[in-house]
């Protein structure tokens, strides 16, 4: 008997009641109990986009991915491909998923047979106008957010905390409570206490939650508040048609008095080089620092996901700066002893990477082919083909060629030229890395890959994908 993983996404759920998903579920359950498939596990990331142009994780997908692999499935059921997957890279991990484990892809239109060379160029066809699709979509929305940026009007989307519905005209209440907040910090009032005030009032966020500092403090400086209409941030010189809640005059003066205030809980920038650098062992996102700590983004910006009862993981800060520096001073010690790598293999790995992502870009643009009609099928097929081998021929040098030779230049460009061996090596390392800024210390800390694990203790948790060999800390 089958043993089959069920898999549920909806990019956009409005309302949160899982409708969409609700409805893919009964049409793969029904395709199930007609093939004789036996559903085993549902997975769901209910409101998540799948696409090139979403950051964000999808928790379910990568955790069929983990037990498929695992041999816990050997069938991944969705209502569409595009339901499961919307990015080329996903295609391709598919593929190496079929070849580690042999599960095959049904859908409720279509079956996918990636043991076979049209199973995969048929996946990869797919794919390819998914991501088309994305495309052209992203540029219709930006063309659409330009207009009205331009017509003096906020890019739609969630309705701004003291505005109605559209961002233009105030919701009283919430417009009032703005006002009185800049006017108590100004005066000398605390952004805590402000917070304390809105929770009491039964006061929400746009997300419907409660207030924290640093969301109070989001909302005090924004440009809109003074009916500037803003952009990624930054405010435009448009005539604008949003309805202002406080002057110009008290906003530049809150967001100055905000922007002097020290922020004890927040990312201390001048101290914490590694924020951002290391991932979360238990769901990939980025660490940052918190106190003592770096801590799982979920931790620190409160990212976590519903249903999501795992524990992430947090390291002091001393352990993986010291793990971190140490790491540094033996992968520069090793290129110092045994040398760099020549200008021309450099070149040889820009080379790789310049002909793949003209490969990829043909693809996509032969694959448009065909949906025109008439056009030579058998001809494009055999093209998309040809195209899907080279692309795999020059993923493959350059992952042979990428680790030795374009991250030991940019360490050997990073190092500034520390030179020596053995004592005089190391004298000169730690000089040299007492002078480095924080940001060119992160810059160094980038060259490496690292997770930090769940288990284990101390710097032992902390690890480094192709770390040069050493001894144990």
């Amino acid at each position: 008997m089958s043993r089959t993983a069920l898999y549920l996404r909806i990019s956009r759920d409005s309302d949160k009641l899982g409708r969409g998903v609700a409805r893919q579920r009964a049409e793969c359950e029904a395709l199930a109990s007609r093939i004789g498939l036996n559903i085993t596990q549902v997975f769901e990331d209910n409101d998540i986009s799948a696409s090139g142009y979403s950051k964000r994780v999808r928790p379910a997908f990568e955790e069929m991915l983990k037990r498929t692999e695992g041999g816990e499935f050997d069938t991944l059921l969705a209502w569409d491909l595009d339901r499961l997957i919307r990015k080329p890279e996903d295609g391709e991990r598919l593929i190496d998923l079929n070849a580690k484990s042999g599960a095959n892809i049904r859908t409720v239109s279509e079956s996918v047979d990636l043991t076979t060379a049209n199973g995969k160029l048929f996946l990869r066809i797919k794919v390819d106008v998914a991501a088309h699709e994305s495309e052209h979509k992203a540029d219709r929305i930006k063309a659409a957010h330009r207009q009205r940026l331009q017509e003096g009007k906020p890019i739609s989307g969630r309705t701004p905390f003291g505005w109605k519905k559209g961002g233009l005209e105030l919701e009283p209440a919430e417009a009032d409570a703005i006002r009185d907040g800049v006017a108590h910090v100004l005066a000398g009032g605390s952004t805590t206490s402000l917070m304390r005030q809105w929770n009491a009032a039964g006061l929400l966020g746009p997300s419907g939650k409660l207030w924290s500092t640093a969301s109070v403090k989001n909302v005090l400086r924004r440009w809109r508040n003074a009916g500037v209409v803003e952009h990624k941030g930054q405010p435009l010189d448009v005539e604008s048609q949003i309805t202002a809640i406080v002057s110009r005059e008290d906003l530049d003066a809150i967001r100055l008095k905000l922007a002097l205030q020290p922020s004890p809980n927040g990312r201390p920038v001048a101290k914490s080089w590694l924020s951002g650098v290391m991932t979360c062992g238990v769901c990939g996102l980025k660490m940052y620092p918190r106190k003592d700590y770096y801590q799982c983004q979920t931790q620190t910006e409160r990212k976590r996901e519903a249903g999501d009862t795992r524990k992430h993981c947090s390291i002091a800060k001393h352990v993986a700066e010291d793990r971190i520096m140490h790491a540094l001073y033996f992968e520069a010690n090793h290129r110092a002893r045994w040398g760099t790598v020549e200008a021309a293999d450099v070149a040889k790995v820009r080379k790789i990477e310049d002909d793949l992502l003209e490969a990829q870009k043909d693809r996509q643009e032969t694959t448009q082919l065909l949906f025109i009609k008439g056009v030579d099928r058998k001809g494009v097929e055999a093209r998309l083909s040809e195209l899907a081998d080279e692309i795999e021929r020059l993923e493959r040098e350059r992952l042979e060629n990428r680790t030795a030779t374009s991250e030991a230049a940019r360490i050997a460009d990073l190092m500034g030229g520390v030179q020596g061996t053995g004592v005089e090596f190391t004298v000169a390392w730690i000089e040299y890395f007492k002078t480095l800024t924080v940001e060119e210390k992160r810059d160094l800390a980038k060259t490496l890959t690292i997770e930090v694990a769940k288990g284990g203790k101390g710097a032992k948790r902390i690890l480094i994908k192709g770390e040069v060999e050493h001894f144990t800390l």
